[in-house]
């Protein structure tokens, strides 16, 4: 069937499910692949990395694709019941099996559309009924979340003990770097203080970024001033000075951290030099809500 006929019948095979699942990641901008073993069809999609990147996050290449370089993760696309994980395991399962007995065959869909052109379809009136938005949303939630719990784990797992010696300031300070990025700040915030009063003066970078997070430039300020004065040469520094200077609306003190930034690196003062320019009274809550976007953690 093609896409729009298994979203009318709502229901397909194994063959009809991987084309409409294809489709719609194609349709957003993620690509994909069919995936064939005996007698059975799926599909998968490019995570956008390479493998050393996808171990660097702590992923099980067991449970994954790689193919040309890029590194894929399958999808069964029949268990329509199941959770985002359970079609992802079983998928991978179903590869690894087929694999060691060679009769598995990977397809990504751009390549085959340099021998099979995609082609549009006229329309017919027909007309699909969408899901409800309130228990799609609260799906996805709990899906994203297991994910990024697994991730997560896997990825505290890959770092050195947490002893306490010369590299504990360290070792804190790069959990609560991890568990910031995966959006636990209160956890994040632990580590970072622990690793702050053990002398890190990144971790107190750090616990200003939180701040900026949380809106609160001008705490965020004072934490970027005073690890300043212990690393007055580091430029991704002067930028978080000037970010949250300008979210206080302080043109003075984004000049100051604008002119310290483009004498020690000019070419990233280019890149930030929108960073310089106070908005307005309602700079505050716009700047600190624009730091999420692109954080410069040590």
């Amino acid at each position: 069937k093609y896409p729009r006929q298994t979203l009318g019948f709502r229901a397909g095979d194994c063959a009809d499910l991987s084309v409409l699942y294809a489709s719609c990641f194609e349709a957003v901008g993620i690509e994909s692949a069919f995936v064939t073993v005996p007698g059975h069809i799926f599909i998968a999609v490019s995570l956008g990395l390479d493998e050393e990147q996808a171990a660097d996050r702590g992923m099980n290449m067991n449970e994954l694709i790689v193919y040309n370089d890029k590194v894929w993760l399958p999808i069964e696309t029949t268990m329509r019941g199941s959770g985002f994980g359970e079609v992802w395991r079983k998928a991978a399962e179903q590869w690894r099996t087929a694999s060691k007995s060679n009769q598995a065959a990977f397809y990504p869909v751009h390549e085959a559309w340099e021998s099979y052109a995609p082609v549009g379809l006229p329309a017919d009136r027909s007309t699909v009924s969408l899901p409800n938005a309130a228990e799609l949303l609260k799906n996805f939630k709990a899906e994203c979340s297991s994910a990024v719990n697994r991730e997560l784990a896997a990825r505290i797992a890959l770092l050195r003990p947490l002893e306490k010696g010369p590299s504990y300031a360290k070792a804190a300070n790069d959990r609560g770097v991890l568990y910031a990025k995966y959006g636990f700040y209160d956890e994040a915030s632990k580590y970072f203080k622990d690793s702050a009063n053990n002398g890190s003066t990144s971790a107190m970078v750090n616990l200003g970024n939180l701040s900026m997070l949380k809106s609160d430039a001008a705490t965020a300020f004072e934490y970027f001033r005073k690890a300043a004065v212990q690393l007055p040469n580091n430029a991704k520094l002067q930028i978080n000075l000037a970010k949250a200077a300008a979210a206080l609306g302080n043109q003075k003190e984004v000049d100051a951290a604008m002119a310290q930034l483009r004498n020690l690196d000019p070419q990233m003062a280019d890149q930030y030099a929108s960073v310089a320019v106070v908005s307005g009274s309602d700079s505050a809550g716009t700047r600190a809500s624009e730091a999420e976007s692109e954080v410069l953690w040590f």
